[in-house]
């Protein structure tokens, strides 16, 4: 059976559209007071943006990088960072 020529690409949209994760050297980078458009800079788009509680970046891990990194925005400013292990 022959595929479309599409199918190829539908199947690589979504390995595509994965953020990198924050590597511990991008992590060591980040800091309280740093513009949000100088932290997408740093370290790339993230996984998942969360508006629940105020806003949060979320950068999830992967095997060679098992931890997560969660930013908090304020005001345009990153006002908090925390990593935690992925399981």
């Amino acid at each position: 059976m022959m595929w479309p020529r599409w199918w190829g690409v539908l199947l690589m949209v979504p390995a595509l559209a994965c953020a990198a994760p924050v590597t511990f050297d991008v992590y060591l980078q980040l800091h309280v007071g740093m513009s949000e458009a100088e932290l997408l800079k740093t370290a790339g788009k993230p996984d998942h943006v969360d508006v629940r509680n105020g806003r949060e970046l979320w950068w999830l891990g992967n095997d060679d990088t098992p931890a997560q990194t969660i930013v908090k925005i304020e005001s345009g400013k990153v006002s908090a960072i925390r990593r935690e292990q992925s399981l």
